[in-house]
């Protein structure tokens, strides 16, 4: 009988979340690793937000407004707030 082999995280994951997680894992150097972190956590938040998004017919005005607004210049903390914009609605 085979041993149970547990799934790796990121054959479980989308794409967009699997591929920032394996370069995540693969960097030793700390730099590098800490700008794996954030590039896993930035696409974990787009992601978040495409996702809540895509949960409504028709997006609220008020959100699609912050959106258009906020995402014109996107850095990690703007993808953050608009991730809890879109969790309210």
């Amino acid at each position: 009988m085979k041993p149970f082999r547990r799934p790796h995280l990121a054959s479980t994951l989308p794409t967009v979340l699997a591929l920032p997680l394996c370069e995540l894992e693969r960097e030793y150097d700390p730099f590098h690793k800490l700008w794996a972190v954030c590039d896993l956590l930035e696409n974990t938040l787009r992601f978040l937000v495409i996702a809540g998004a895509a949960e409504h017919e028709q997006v609220p005005d008020k959100l699609a407004a912050l959106m258009t607004d906020r995402l014109e210049h996107p850095t990690l903390v703007v993808w953050m707030e608009v991730a809890e914009a879109v969790a309210r609605y």
